[in-house]
C-alpha cells in the first residue's frame, strides 16, 4: 500500500472518529503540498495535515503518517513552534493513538457504563421514543468504531 493512500485512509477514518467522540468538534484537513499553486496561496511547509477544533474549548493539530512514515525537519520545527504556543499536537499513525490523544486533550463524550466508553449518541436500541420526524439515535462505543475500521481495512 502506498504511503499517501495509507495516510488518506487514516485521515478519513480520523475525521469520523473525531465526529463521533467530540461533541461540537470537527477535524479540518489541510490540502498542502509543494506545488506553485499552494505556495502562491501562502501554504507554509511543515504545516500539520489537520486541525481539531471543539467549540468553546480547545484546538489541536494532527500530522498523519503511515506506520513507518517520517516527520520532515520542516514538520518537526512547526510542531515545536505550535507546542510553544500551547497547542497539543499528535503525529497520528493509528486510530487508537488518536482516541487516546482526544481523551487527554479534549472534552470527549461521557461513558455510558463501566464496561466501555460510549460516544453518547442518544438512546440505546430504542429505549426512548424519538419525537415525530426524527431518527432514533444509536449508542456505539469506541471499541465498536475501531472494529468497524478494522473491517474496512484501516489500521487502528
Amino acid at each position: 500500500m502506498r504511503m499517501e493512500y495509507a495516510e488518506a485512509k487514516l485521515q478519513k477514518a480520523a475525521s469520523e472518529l473525531v465526529r463521533v467522540l467530540l461533541p461540537d468538534g470537527m477535524l479540518l484537513i489541510f490540502a498542502g503540498g509543494d506545488g506553485e499553486r499552494t505556495k502562491a496561496a501562502g501554504y507554509v511547509r511543515g504545516t500539520p495535515d489537520g486541525i481539531v477544533v471543539q467549540a468553546g474549548r480547545r484546538t489541536g493539530f494532527l500530522e498523519f503518517k503511515s506506520p513507518h512514515g517520517r516527520v520532515t525537519p520542516e514538520q518537526a520545527a512547526m510542531h515545536d513552534f505550535l507546542r510553544k504556543l500551547g497547542f497539543p499536537i499528535l503525529v497520528c499513525r493509528s486510530l487508537k493513538e488518536l482516541e487516546l490523544w482526544l481523551e487527554q486533550n479534549f472534552e470527549t463524550r461521557a461513558p455510558a457504563s463501566s464496561n466501555g466508553r460510549t460516544t453518547g449518541l442518544g438512546p440505546v436500541n430504542g429505549s426512548s421514543t424519538p419525537s415525530a420526524g426524527t431518527k432514533p439515535r444509536v449508542r456505539i462505543t469506541a471499541d465498536d468504531y475501531r472494529a468497524d475500521m478494522i473491517r474496512q481495512g484501516v489500521g487502528v
